[in-house]
C-alpha cells in the first residue's frame, strides 16, 4: 500500500489533527477582511513588479479561496481585480504586445533636468540631482511628467503634477490609495524628496508668483517574465474552472474566453516571439528536449544570461494552464521543454531533491560556480512549477513527487508539531521560513505537509498562506487535490 494510503487510513500514526469548524470559518473569514481591506488598490498599476509581488499573490489568494469553498462570490472578486489591472496594459515599447513593465529590477538611472521660469523676479535657484539610482519602493519612483514648483508666498510653494493637473503625489505614503503633496514650508537649501520621484533643493529667495519647471526621464522600463506568469497563472486557473463547468460557464464564460485570447496574444505570443528594447528575454532551447527563457544583451547587461529557474516556472505554470484548457501543443511543447529543464537541475541527497537558485545552463552563462541553494520563499514557485507539471502529466511522475515531498518533510521540517519549524532552503540552511503557500499542496503525497504548513501559519496576517491552507485541507480529508 502506497504511504498516503496508509497514513489515510490510519496504519502510520501522522500527528494530523485538522481544523475545527471554528477555525474554518475565523480563517475564512480573516481572508475576506483582508480582501476587502485591500479594495482594488494592489491592482491600479502598470508597474509588473508592484502588481505581481502584490496583486498577484492577491488573485492567487481569491481562486484558491473559491477552490476552498466553492463560493461564486470569490469569481466576482476575482473578475473585478481582473479587470481593473488589465486597464494598466500598455504597449510602452510599440511592439504590438500590451504588457506590464517596471524599471525597478535594472540598474539604469533615472534623469532629472529643472531650471527658472522665464519671469522670475525672485534670486531663487533650483538644483536637481542629475540622476538617480537608488531603487525604492514602488510609489516612489521616477514619473515621466512635468512638475513645477510654485511660490505661493515667500516662504511656501505647492509642487504641480502639470500633465495630471494636480499636486504632485505624496511619497511615500503607508495608506492605500493616491495621496498628494501638500503645500511645503520653504526653507533655502533643505532637499525636498516627499513629492514621488523627485529630489531638488531651492536657494535664494523667491518672490511669490515665481516657479521652477523639473522634467524627469525615468530609466527605461522592461517587461518581466517572471512577473507576467505571477499574474497570468492565476488568471489561468480562473479560466480553467469556468471552462470546464457548464453553470459557470454560462455565467464567466465569456470573460474566460476574452481573459484567454488577452493570454495567448498579449503574453504567450508575446515571449515567443523575437526579443525587443523594452522586452529583452527571449525562449531559447538547449539539448536533450530543455528550454527556458534567457536575458538577451541590453545596455545594462553586455551577454545572454539564463533566467533563475522560479522567474522562468512563474511563467512555466501559466504555459501548462493553457495546455490544459486549450489542448494546443504549443503549449505542451514549451511546457515540456521547460518541466526537462527544470528536473535536470534537480540534486539527489538523502532520497530527497534539492537545487540552486540558478546555475549555468550553457556556454553564454560564463559562470564557474552555482549561486546559492535555493531559497524556500523562491522554492515555493518552483515547487508549484512541479506539481502542476506532474498533475497535467509532463515530465514529472509519482517517484519526483515522492523526493520533492521528502525535501519538505525529512530535509525542512524540524520533525517536531509542538514547536514546527521549516528551514529557510531545500538543503535545511538558512534559519527557518514561513513562507509555506504551494509547498502545502504537497500534503496530496504526505497529510503532514498540511498540519505542518497550517501550526506555522494559521495566524499569519499573509492571506495568500491562509488560503492555500483552506484549499488543501481537503488533502487531508479525503486525498483529492482542489
Amino acid at each position: 500500500m502506497c504511504l498516503v494510503c496508509l497514513i489515510l487510513t490510519g496504519a502510520i500514526s501522522t500527528g494530523v489533527t485538522g481544523m475545527t469548524d471554528s477555525e474554518r470559518e475565523w480563517m475564512i473569514r480573516r481572508v475576506e477582511e483582508r480582501i476587502d481591506e485591500i479594495g482594488l488598490s494592489s491592482a491600479q498599476t502598470g508597474d509588473s513588479g508592484a502588481l505581481s509581488w502584490g496583486e498577484g499573490h492577491i488573485l492567487y489568494t481569491i481562486i484558491n479561496m473559491f477552490y476552498a469553498t466553492g463560493d461564486t462570490k470569490w469569481l466576482d472578486i476575482f473578475k473585478r481585480h481582473v479587470d481593473t489591472a488589465l486597464c494598466f496594459l500598455t504597449d510602452h515599447d510599440d511592439d504590438g504586445f500590451l504588457s506590464w513593465h517596471t524599471n525597478y529590477y535594472t540598474p539604469e538611472p533615472a534623469r532629472l533636468k529643472a531650471f527658472a521660469s522665464a519671469g522670475n523676479r525672485g534670486t531663487g535657484r533650483i538644483e536637481v540631482q542629475e540622476e538617480i539610482t537608488k531603487k525604492e519602493s514602488w510609489n516612489t519612483r521616477t514619473v515621466n511628467h512635468r512638475f513645477r514648483v510654485l511660490f505661493l508666498t515667500k516662504i511656501s510653494f505647492i509642487v504641480i503634477d502639470e500633465e495630471m493637473k494636480m499636486p504632485a503625489l505624496l511619497s511615500p505614503h503607508s495608506k492605500p490609495g493616491l495621496h498628494w503633496l501638500p503645500i511645503q514650508r520653504y526653507e533655502p537649501g533643505k532637499v525636498v524628496w516627499r513629492a514621488r520621484g523627485l529630489r531638488f533643493k531651492i536657494s535664494g529667495q523667491p518672490e511669490p508668483g515665481d516657479s521652477f519647471v523639473i522634467l524627469p526621464q525615468k530609466a527605461p522600463e522592461y517587461d518581466s517574465v517572471v512577473h507576467d506568469g505571477m499574474m497570468t497563472m492565476p488568471i489561468a486557473r480562473f479560466i480553467e474552472i469556468v471552462l470546464s463547468d457548464e453553470k459557470l460557464k454560462e455565467r464567466y464564460g465569456e470573460t474566460a474566453e476574452g481573459y484567454l485570447a488577452i493570454l495567448e496574444r498579449h503574453f504567450f505570443e508575446k515571449w515567443m516571439s523575437e526579443p525587443t528594447k523594452g522586452r529583452p528575454a527571449r525562449w531559447v532551447e538547449l539539448p536533450d528536449g530543455r528550454g527556458l527563457f534567457a536575458w538577451e544583451p541590453t545596455s545594462f547587461r553586455k551577454k545572454r544570461t539564463s533566467l533563475p529557474m522560479n522567474q522562468y516556472t512563474a511563467f512555466g505554470r501559466t504555459v501548462i494552464k493553457l495546455w490544459q484548457i486549450t489542448g494546443d501543443k504549443r503549449y505542451l511543447d514549451v511546457a515540456t521543454k521547460m518541466a526537462r529543464m527544470v528536473k535536470s537541475l534537480l540534486k539527489v541527497k538523502d532520497d530527497a531533491y534539492w537545487w540552486y537558485y540558478a546555475e549555468p545552463v550553457a556556454d553564454w552563462d560564463g559562470r564557474e560556480k552555482p549561486s546559492f541553494v535555493e531559497h524556500t520563499h523562491y522554492a515555493d514557485m518552483d515547487v508549484g512549477f512541479m506539481i502542476d507539471a506532474y498533475e497535467a502529466g509532463i515530465v514529472f511522475g509519482e517517484e519526483d513527487m515522492r523526493k520533492l515531498t521528502n525535501t519538505f518533510v525529512k530535509v525542512m521540517w524540524n520533525g517536531s508539531f509542538d514547536d514546527p519549524k521549516v528551514a529557510g532552503d531545500v538543503l535545511g540552511g538558512n534559519g527557518t521560513s514561513e513562507v509555506l503557500c504551494d509547498f502545502v499542496r504537497l500534503a496530496q503525497f504526505d497529510p503532514r505537509v498540511w498540519e505542518i504548513c497550517y501550526r506555522i501559519n494559521r495566524q499569519s496576517k499573509n492571506i495568500k498562506r491562509l488560503a492555500l491552507i483552506l484549499a488543501c485541507e481537503r488533502y487531508v480529508k479525503s486525498g483529492k487535490e482542489p
